[in-house]
């Protein structure tokens, strides 16, 4: 579990950093890092394309962290993001757990959820889209990545002269990955939020 929150803690740095990086901005300890309340109003304004006014862009005190951070959960709450047993408090005092949990509902909302999809319907088109192709099965989000072919075929899908998926080997996984996220950040600006040891790494272990 400790190991699964570290990988998250990792991944979720990743894509704060590329909203963050327009505004010149960025994450290296993201618990510590997200404390002021600063990073956060950044976060939100670069998510709802809108500018807030009157923050404490230099917090000197906890009482000015907290109240960046209220804010802060109170604009997500005005957008209908539905926040559970977190308080500004929680961020300040850099709780890692709901800093998680916080950035993958603000993943789904912004991420996922703008293309009219939820988790469990984004991992039915998965299924679909790979369907027929060698080596791979999509069973759910845990491991059925690991090996890189469900990244090469999905790539291979959306186009087939970007990834030749023939040259995929279910025995490479650090290749295949490496392949699918190069092609995904150059080809087709995905960012990339994970580094392909970091999944094989998380199968042996497993």
């Amino acid at each position: 579990r400790e190991r699964h929150a570290l990988q998250q803690l990792k991944t979720f740095t990743r894509w704060w950093n590329t909203l963050l990086i327009v505004r010149g901005m960025k994450a290296t300890n993201l618990i510590q890092d997200v404390r002021p309340g600063v990073l956060p109003i950044v976060l939100f304004e670069q998510l709802a394309g809108t500018l807030v006014r009157k923050y404490n862009e230099k917090p000197s005190s906890r009482f000015q962290m907290v109240e960046n951070q209220n804010l802060f959960l109170g604009l997500l709450k005005e957008k209908g993001i539905r926040l559970v047993n977190i308080g500004g408090t929680d961020l300040t005092d850099g709780n890692r757990t709901l800093l998680l949990g916080l950035t993958w509902t603000l993943i789904m909302r912004y991420e996922i959820q703008k293309y009219g999809a939820d988790e469990s319907e984004l991992l039915r088109w998965v299924k679909r889209s790979t369907q027929g192709y060698k080596g791979v099965k999509v069973s759910g989000w845990s491991d059925s990545f690991n090996d890189g072919l469900a990244f090469c075929a999905l790539i291979n899908k959306h186009d087939p002269s970007a990834l030749d998926y023939s040259k995929c080997d279910p025995s490479r996984p650090l290749e295949n990955l490496e392949l699918a996220f190069k092609v995904a950040e150059e080809q087709f600006g995905v960012p990339r939020l994970l580094e392909p040891d970091e999944l094989v790494d998380e199968t042996s272990k497993d």
